[in-house]
């Protein structure tokens, strides 16, 4: 069994008890062994039933199944006693079970449950999940919906025939989270009967005022550098543990920086608010301080709307932009996973539409493609019609002139683009998750990337700014496009159409 010390973030964890716990972390920080003893010392406190057995039933979360098996079910061993029971090493969810009897005559039967959840489609798996309290491990790797769906399964047992629960909250651990990330939200804005507790970072970055030349210096306070590294030849024999930890984190960190990933160095061992850049992000142009507004922004009454929509698919995106004082600004951004887009129209954008934007003309710029529906043979166009809004599908679809149109806006500063600080999708697409993928290869003339942007959550959302831009782009002064004039038009004659839609 490992002999488990707890680290100063450690104890702050197992003393409290709030409903959810979240430690953060660098890489090798001891954050799982933390969690594996705070459900054991949890499991320990549980009251006791009328026959002297603590009863506890947990459920243990990870993003993918190797992941489950080889790391958390791992850590699991190592600290439970083995003595006392087991985990099976299959199974979905992959099933332990302990009975561990305890100085004061008690034991605790203790059940655990282990499932490989990750995005929206894996929370209903938990429908039938009865637990007391939960632990995501390496939660960064899950989506909020899972976590959602384990919040509704903790609390439930055991019932107070058999002693009641003591606790019943969740337990996450996970590194320095993205930028704009759910969990990033989580921890910057915890409610009363959350905790956050951080730990030490494992390096420090320094920036030469002079040269600029950036280099980093390993914490000497960072938790769990015992735990680390290993003696190699020519190690003096008063080379201590925490020495070894120490060049653990030097070897990574200088491994690192010979691929130039101090993108990885900043966020996840110097626990830096920055994010990682996988890839190359399609616009090099984009400055957050430029192209964010710093406060929100407002639409104005009565002057024409531009929607930008990527309908095709199953993951429906929308934009919504206005000139303000001859920006364009990007006031709403709309996302749907997994959603057609007849849902997606008259559930969320016509909502949004009839509530902020009542007074003014609407135009809507969607994917050429306008596919019929397989089932009505409906249009987009068509729907958009029937909920008197204009929809313009005469722009083109080459993804190199539709980039090219955004990248141009972005250079302007007259006529340039600005967006709502609320956008979040939009601006991480911008700053690092609308990207060209890096090909697996190697040759002399050095990294390669994929010819289009990748396909992810963030594509959609961008994909539906350039057909808003390249609607833009057909002329300097969208007052006097026809377009946009018969729209203003139709909304003079039939004022009321769209607060008419249901």
């Amino acid at each position: 069994m490992f002999n488990y010390v707890p680290s100063p973030t450690g104890m702050l964890l197992h003393n409290c008890d709030k409903y959810l716990k979240m430690i953060i972390g660098p890489y090798g920080s001891g954050k799982s062994c933390a969690c594996v003893a705070d459900v054991l010392t949890c499991a320990c406190a549980q009251n006791p039933a009328p026959d002297g057995v603590r009863y506890v039933r947990v459920g243990v979360v990870r993003s993918s199944y190797p992941e489950l098996i080889a790391t958390t079910r791992k850590s699991l061993l190592e600290l439970l006693p083995a003595e006392y029971g087991t985990i099976a090493s299959s199974g979905s969810p992959v099933r332990g079970f302990y009975f561990i009897p305890l100085p004061d005559g008690t034991k605790v039967s203790l059940e655990l449950e282990l499932w490989a959840l990750k995005t929206a489609d894996d929370a209903p798996k938990l429908r039938s999940a009865n637990w007391t309290f939960a632990w995501l491990n390496e939660a960064t790797g899950c989506s909020p919906e899972v976590y959602n769906a384990v919040t509704g399964r903790i609390g439930r047992y055991p019932s107070q025939d058999l002693g009641g629960i003591s606790w019943g909250g969740t337990i996450m651990d996970f590194n320095q989270p993205e930028p704009g990330s759910w969990l990033d939200e989580y921890i910057r804005n915890p409610q009363p009967n959350w905790a956050v507790f951080r730990q030490p970072p494992a390096a420090f970055k320094h920036v030469d005022e002079v040269t600029g030349a950036v280099t980093y210096e390993v914490n000497p306070n960072a938790e769990n550098l015992r735990n680390l590294g290993a003696r190699e030849e020519g190690d003096p024999d008063d080379f201590t543990p925490e020495q070894q930890g120490m060049r653990y984190y030097r070897n990574q960190i200088d491994a690192l920086l010979k691929t130039g990933r101090t993108d990885i160095i900043d966020n996840q061992y110097c626990m830096m608010d920055v994010p990682i850049v996988d890839g190359k992000p399609v616009y090099s142009n984009f400055n957050i301080n430029i192209h964010v507004a710093a406060e929100a922004l407002e639409p104005r009454p009565f002057q024409p709307i531009i929607i930008g929509v990527d309908q095709s698919g199953i993951h429906p995106a929308a934009v919504i932009l206005q000139n303000i004082n001859g920006t364009w600004c990007v006031l709403d951004e709309l996302y749907a996973d997994n959603e057609g887009f007849e849902n997606f129209l008259h559930g969320m954008l016509i909502p949004l539409l009839r509530g902020r934007y009542s007074t003014n003309p609407l135009v809507a710029a969607i994917d050429p493609s306008n596919t019929r529906d397989s089932w009505q043979a409906v249009t987009p166009k068509q729907r958009f019609a029937d909920a008197g809004i204009k929809a313009v599908t005469e722009l083109t679809n080459n993804p190199r002139v539709r980039i090219q149109t955004v990248e141009h806006m972005l250079n302007q500063r007259a006529g340039g683009l600005l967006i709502d600080p609320a956008c979040k999708m939009l601006i991480r697409g911008f700053s690092h998750e609308y990207r060209y993928r890096k090909l697996r290869a190697s040759g002399t003339m050095g990294s390669v990337y994929t010819p289009s942007p990748e396909k992810n959550d963030a594509s959609h959302v961008h994909d539906a700014l350039q057909y808003a831009a390249l609607l833009i782009q057909r002329g300097d002064n969208m007052d006097k496009d026809t377009t946009m004039q018969n729209v203003r038009d139709e909304l003079i004659r039939r004022r009321s159409s769209l607060s008419s839609v249901v």
